[in-house]
């Protein structure tokens, strides 16, 4: 199927299994309804300079939910910083603190960095640093990870072996899932402010790339819902898992004709708690020229060829 049209039959099938979905889920965290809206628009007023109305936003999704994102809490702690909110700015480093993000992720940031040092907050941010890295998984997610990248660094590996290997790897990981629950960004620690997802990202998207014998939908959907995966990396991982691009990770052929799609794939982001097209546009020019914000940004190609 051509990645610039979608399948009809797709959409039905995906459309079907949101429903069911979130029929079959908890409401009571919800946060693809209650969470995700509002770190869009905040991230939106970022772009647009508009700092008091991106803080207000994040604190309406910080407020909806039991444990925010690190990226969110960083960007609104930013906010903060500029508004002069002293308070707040205390209170957001230490719930990144709670959540066990290491202080030298932050070095890289020169708001915080420099804020950090003008206030004397080391001792601070240490005294309220809880490490929760769950160190067993991460441990098992790194061997699955290394069988992966051991096998791809092989000469001439025969497309056989790596569909058999790719699948067991697969198995394996819904296993560790099905043993620990699907791990947090707490449990698996962080590269930067984000989660180290490509501690799984990596199994899944190469199962799905060869064979696709087991299908992650469902895993990935009720994690974006529970607030363990975020949405840009769900697109990713739908992208190769439905080998279509109903959500517009890659979106080519972009002109006026395929403005009635680029509407109904918008729809279908926005049941993920994903931006539109136009706003994650918006989002990535800002992001190349802005590096002290994260939006997790995945990469989109849209072009006219």
């Amino acid at each position: 199927m051509s990645r610039s049209h979608l399948s009809i039959f797709f959409l039905i099938k995906f459309h079907i299994f949101l429903l069911t979905s979130n029929a079959l889920f908890s409401q009571n965290d919800n946060f693809i309804k209650n969470y995700y809206p509002h770190i869009n628009k905040a991230e939106m007023y970022i772009v647009d300079s508009n700092f008091k109305e991106a803080y207000l936003h994040y604190e309406k999704a910080f407020k909806n939910v039991h444990s925010p994102f690190v990226k969110d809490i960083h960007n609104a702690l930013i906010c903060s910083i500029k508004l002069k909110l002293k308070k707040k700015s205390y209170i957001y480093l230490k719930k990144m603190a709670n959540k066990g993000l290491p202080l030298e992720n932050l070095k890289n940031n020169d708001y915080i960095k420099l804020y950090i040092e003008k206030n004397n907050l080391q001792k601070f941010y240490m005294k309220n640093y809880k490490d929760k890295s769950n160190n067993d998984l991460v441990l098992k997610l790194e061997a699955l990870l290394n069988i992966d990248q051991t096998l791809r660094k092989l000469p001439n590996i025969p497309k056989k072996e790596l569909w058999k290997q790719d699948s067991i790897n697969a198995k394996n990981l819904i296993d560790l899932f099905s043993t620990y629950g699907f791990p947090n960004e707490e449990e698996i620690g962080y590269k930067g402010i984000l989660p180290k997802e490509e501690l799984y990202n990596l199994i899944i998207i190469h199962q799905n790339q060869i064979s696709g014998i087991f299908d992650f939908r469902e895993i990935i959907y009720k994690n974006v819902f529970s607030g363990n995966i975020l949405p840009n990396t769900a697109l990713l991982l739908m992208f190769f898992q439905e080998k279509s691009d109903s959500l517009g990770f890659e979106y080519t052929n972009f002109n006026p004709i395929l403005n009635f799609e680029i509407n109904r794939i918008n729809k279908y982001r926005e049941d993920w708690g994903i931006e539109s097209i136009g706003n994650y546009l918006k989002k990535n020019d800002f992001s190349k020229k802005n590096k002290n914000y994260e939006f997790n940004i995945k990469e989109l190609k849209i072009s006219n060829n």
